[in-house]
């Protein structure tokens, strides 16, 4: 009993998640690349 319908509303689900996903990711990366180049400024 699956329902077809159903699939492109989990594919909108999906995207809607992932941009967040991506923008956390990004800002977590650059948080650390910052901090990186802190330490080693301290260095």
């Amino acid at each position: 009993m699956e329902n077809k319908e159903n699939d492109p509303k989990k594919d909108g689900g999906l995207k809607n998640l992932l941009v967040p996903l991506l923008l956390f990711v990004g800002v977590s990366v650059a948080a650390f690349l910052i901090t990186y180049f802190i330490l080693n400024a301290l260095k």
